[in-house]
């Protein structure tokens, strides 16, 4: 594993010559293991069969625990070299602050017309329920009343 963090480069497309991401990595080991487990679980050994229990995140095996380790090794590893390096590793969307939401519901408003205020009540919704998107899901949608707003 220690080339999937070290050594592995992308060769080609938008990120070549770049390491991978954690992200990327850790899925190459899953995906490694995976196609192992498929081909020696049901032929292999009882010891292979306890070794592929590791794919199981409740499992408490040896092999379990040492998955648990790598992977934890492997994200440490990434994560330092790209500190070291001075990467951007954050990868979220820029936030969308109220006085953005604002800015979209003052041009909807401006349309004032029933598609404008579906999407203005969309934006609202998304804007107050984020992160606890079940909320949104119990708003009344028959007794809701459109009102004109004034955004002076």
């Amino acid at each position: 594993m220690l080339r999937l963090t070290k050594a592995f480069k992308i060769e080609s497309g938008r990120n070549r010559g770049n390491f991978l991401s954690m992200d990327t990595a850790t899925n190459y080991l899953s995906t490694i293991i995976n196609i192992q487990s498929n081909k020696y679980k049901t032929i292999g050994s009882a010891e292979a069969k306890l070794f592929f229990t590791c794919l199981d995140s409740n499992a408490r095996t040896e092999s379990a625990t040492l998955l648990k380790a790598l992977k934890m090794q492997m994200n440490s590893f990434i994560f330092n070299r790209c500190k070291d390096a001075c990467e951007d590793m954050d990868q979220c969307a820029t936030p969308v602050y109220l006085q953005h939401v604002k800015s979209m519901l003052k041009a909807y408003a401006k349309k004032g017309d029933k598609e404008a205020a579906e999407r203005s009540f969309a934006i609202i919704t998304a804007h107050q329920a984020a992160g606890r998107a079940s909320e949104a899901s119990l708003t009344p949608l028959g007794r809701l009343v459109v009102r004109s707003v004034d955004f002076k």
